[in-house]
């Protein structure tokens, strides 16, 4: 599970599997505000550990990087997201080795992530917590997706390391849940009481107005080469958004571009668009439809909307894809599907009698059951794909590295300032979690100077678009970026 660190990485090879990890362990590639911010902070995190949790992508890395140039030593966990390895997934894992240890777990089915990954987490929290404590040092957390702070909380084992820990730095939406909420990645419902300050990005007016285009994009690029992968295409097909917040609304453009026939389901749509078409998943199943995305950040499809699919659709395949960065939309239907594989009587509750259920694991497509539904007059079979194991599709092609380097440098720049601040700052902040308004909203003499960068989003931005040569007046505009909103 756990791979072993490497003196150093260097001179891979010059090709396009490799291009955007770099030939160095200090390289920043295509990211020139991070490497600006690394260097205007280096050293500054000297002395310090930092447990850093991510998708084993580029940007990452480069984070990653940028985090060792201020002086932190890491242990990294990579979240095992991708389907078949090649070049550049080695490379990527040797290139964070690098860096520091690095926990790389490999759940063999989608089942088992939950677990292995807590294992996983814990396994990292005591190797950092343990290395801190023998050398007199303090550690803290940079995490994408809520895993290392709950378990910190939650699991009795490790509550004892909490002593040594100065807080945490998030990047999404579902892991400032996961640390505000006791049901980890489910419906927040219940409360979650704190014991040391965190602080996200995911409420950021550059993160919210800035990201969701790219993020969009390159889902719909990755599920279009998904779907080529099992001989199918996506243009003039019915596919249904399962969630309408500022991913989905990105990812119903996409989609539109694309020449899809776009239907929304949001439990809280108040949008008035006369060409928005809205609907639910079990209708959209009865009406035929081809793909489902999920970008709820919760489980988004049931047991219901399984069945009616089944019993009633039209169309005798269905392919469902996580447009969240965890691997929970789908995980109800993986639950129910292996289930009723290996349970006659599961088959027969959900599809009747004589029916059956088979699942098949296609590491370049995803994961695949085969229904067969017994008739009078025979029998029926329908066809559940789980695009990338039910996984991100962002992050699952071997090739794939997710929204482009370039297109996320503003926002992983703040989450690299958001954790260079933090030491500095963390015995001001109460043991609660802390967005990007309530730095705003502290004295402007106590703000560390990475959090004086951080805050001033407007400028991030215009120094992006001078960078890519894009008029910001323009840009500001086409996002909807506040220019008060600082």
């Amino acid at each position: 599970m756990k791979v072993e660190p490497q003196k150093k990485v260097s001179d891979f090879a010059l090709d396009e599997d490799n291009w955007v990890i770099g030939n160095d362990d200090s390289d920043i590639v295509a990211m020139p505000l991070l490497a600006h911010a690394a260097a205007e902070h280096h050293g500054a995190l000297t002395g310090l550990k930092i447990l850093y949790i991510n998708h084993a992508i580029s940007d990452a890395l480069m984070v990653a990087r940028a985090l060792r140039g201020a002086g932190a030593e890491l242990v990294n966990v990579l979240v095992p997201y991708r389907g078949i390895e090649d070049r550049s997934h080695h490379s990527l894992s040797q290139a964070f080795s690098a860096l520091g240890p690095t926990y790389a777990p490999a759940p063999q089915h989608p089942s088992l992530f939950s677990a292995v990954m807590a294992e996983t987490v814990a396994a990292a929290i005591v190797h950092i917590a343990d290395s801190a404590s023998a050398n007199g040092q303090q550690w803290m957390i940079v995490e994408d997706g809520g895993y290392a702070f709950p378990a910190l909380h939650d699991n009795p084992d490790l509550t004892i390391h909490m002593n040594s820990c100065l807080g945490a730095v998030e990047h999404t939406t579902r892991g400032r849940w996961n640390y505000e909420y006791l049901e980890t990645d489910a419906a927040p419902k219940t409360p979650r009481t704190l014991r040391r300050p965190a602080v996200t990005i995911s409420g950021s007016r550059l993160k919210t107005t800035h990201e969701a285009g790219y993020v969009a994009q390159a889902l719909v690029d990755e599920c279009h080469w998904l779907l080529r992968r099992d001989h199918q295409f996506l243009r003039h097909r019915k596919v249904m958004i399962i969630g309408y917040g500022r991913v989905g609304r990105a990812l119903a453009q996409a989609l539109q571009r694309a020449d899809a026939s776009i239907t929304i389901h949001d439990n809280a749509l108040v949008d008035t668009d006369a060409d928005l078409m809205c609907s639910d998943p079990i209708s959209a199943v009865e009406d035929g439809a081809f793909l489902v995305f999920g970008a709820t950040g919760t489980s988004s499809f049931g047991y219901s909307a399984l069945e009616a699919f089944i019993m009633r659709s039209p169309s005798p395949i269905l392919y469902l894809a996580s447009a969240s960065s965890k691997a929970i939309e789908f995980a109800d239907v993986v639950s129910i599907l292996d289930q009723a594989a290996v349970d006659n009587n599961a088959a027969i509750a959900l599809a009747g009698p004589g029916s059956t259920v088979l699942s098949h694991l296609d590491p370049e497509v995803g994961l695949r059951y085969t229904i067969t539904v017994s008739t009078p007059s025979g029998s029926r079979t329908r066809t559940l794909v789980l695009l990338g194991k039910g996984y991100p599709v962002i992050f699952y092609p071997a090739h794939t590295h997710g929204a482009p380097n370039r297109a996320m440098d503003p926002v992983m720049t703040q989450l690299f300032l958001a954790a260079v601040g933090l030491p500095a700052a963390c015995l001001r902040l109460t043991a609660a979690v802390h967005d990007i308004n309530d730095l705003i909203a502290m004295p402007n003499l106590g703000l560390p100077a990475s959090w004086k960068t951080l805050v001033d989003e407007e400028s991030l931005l215009i120094r992006w678009c001078e960078e890519n040569n894009i008029d910001w007046s323009e840009y500001r505009r086409e996002i909807g970026f506040d220019s008060n909103c600082n």
